[in-house]
């Protein structure tokens, strides 16, 4: 039962962390790319 808690828990966070890195990570390409074509 427990391990079966922590394992839920731990996916109720790994998900909502893996799509915010996602989200991060492209708006960061995006701005990279944005100063890179300004300059």
């Amino acid at each position: 039962m427990i391990i079966m808690a922590v394992e839920m828990i731990s996916s109720g966070i790994a998900f909502p962390a893996f799509a915010v890195v996602l989200v991060v990570g492209t708006l960061l390409a995006y701005t990279v790319i944005s100063l890179i074509g300004g300059s």
